[in-house]
């Protein structure tokens, strides 16, 4: 009896033994590779931001140009601007406005675009609000109106460019004011020199002026 006993638990061992399955070793397929399933580290150089690209002075120059010609059409008016028609008008709130047919924009919203590509966002603001801009009809038109410049502030400028931070610089603009004649106008000399400045800012991507002084 117990001899059948032994035999009986004997083959019910071998029948467990034959049922569970082999180890699996690294070269099987179904065994768990090491940090299989895990979303690949990002290395440190790779997590790191590109670099700012530092703009060199005479870029900020031209960039600043750019700025004058943008701003003079909100500051001398539609007469500073070559892209009026001034052969149509639409009136709006008993003041006349023209279309405006420049090559980079013709909606207000591409106008919007344009600035922003240059002025910062509170400056852009700030200059659309002046109303000399608007949509009518889905096209943008400019207040038909304007003002002379200073006759005496001279066009020579010199400027110097002061680095504050890797992404802000202080570009100071430097002009002549002529000196006053006997009948109140400019003489040919420059009677004094006078600065202000512009700030230029790395903003969301991309370089723009924060600060911006009119000149004229």
């Amino acid at each position: 009896m117990k001899r059948n006993a032994f035999i009986l638990i004997f083959a019910l061992l071998m029948l467990l033994s034959a049922c569970t399955p082999p180890a699996a070793t690294p070269s099987d397929p179904a065994a768990p590779q090491s940090g299989a399933g895990k979303p690949a580290e990002t290395s440190e150089t790779e997590r790191e931001t590109p670099p700012v690209q530092t703009p060199a002075k005479d870029e900020v120059v031209n960039a600043y140009e750019k700025a004058t010609e943008v701003m003079t059409w909100f500051e001398l008016g539609a007469g500073s601007m070559e892209d009026i028609n001034y052969e149509v008008t639409k009136e709006v709130d008993e003041k006349s406005y023209c279309p405006v047919e420049h090559e980079d924009f013709s909606t207000l919203a591409e106008f919007d675009d344009y600035l922003r590509a240059m002025f910062s966002e509170g400056l852009v603001t700030e200059l659309l609000d002046r109303g000399q801009f608007r949509d009518i009809d889905g096209k943008l038109y400019v207040l038909s109106a304007d003002r002379g410049s200073d006759i005496f502030i001279s066009d020579e400028r010199s400027y110097e460019l002061i680095p504050e931070s890797g992404t802000k610089f202080i570009l100071r603009v430097t002009y002549g004011v002529y000196a006053e004649d006997d009948e109140g106008g400019p003489t040919e000399s420059i009677g004094q020199e006078e600065s202000t400045d512009a700030v230029y800012e790395y903003v969301d991507g991309k370089w723009v002026f924060t600060q911006y002084t009119y000149i004229g």
